[in-house]
């Protein structure tokens, strides 16, 4: 009985936690000035927005052929089931290393849209986001796909 006990209390602590986390990395300001979208609703003009996904595939980091850059690529998918390649690269790599999970839900804000070539365009779309140091991930649940929702 008190294990169960100290078990909740720990989990609380920890759901606190990570709410204080939750308020100070999106303040009410950051909410406020902020529209929640749709991966379609996104283009490099948009400015102010968010969107919710889960990350499908996390690639490993690669070496770019013709440049000293690494870079690694993200299939993300919204609550529309639209899907966009994200790409991080060098430094940032390692930052976003235990951030972005395979199967993890999140709030991506401030990534920078980017129009991309045509061969290197993932699932027909023109562009791709580029996760950054000033973009903003807020982690929202640790749950598996099937019990994670994104509405």
């Amino acid at each position: 009985m008190i294990t169960s006990f100290l078990k909740a209390q720990q989990h609380l602590v920890l759901c606190l936690g990570l709410l204080f986390v939750h308020c100070r990395t999106w303040s009410p300001e950051v909410l406020m000035a902020t529209i929640e979208k749709f991966i379609k609703d996104i283009h490099p003009s948009e400015t102010k927005w968010r969107v919710k996904v889960i990350v499908l595939e996390k690639g490993m980091p690669k070496t770019a052929r013709n440049v000293a850059k690494r870079y690694q690529n993200l299939l993300l998918s919204d609550s529309q089931k639209t899907q966009i390649q994200a790409t991080i690269y060098d430094d940032d790599i390692e930052k976003f290393q235990n951030t972005l999970t395979v199967h993890g839900c999140y709030y991506i804000s401030n990534a920078y849209v980017k129009f991309t070539k045509l061969q290197y365009q993932v699932l027909g779309i023109p562009y791709e986001w580029v996760i950054n140091s000033r973009s903003t991930l807020v982690e929202m649940c640790q749950r598996k796909i099937s019990q994670c929702q994104l509405q």
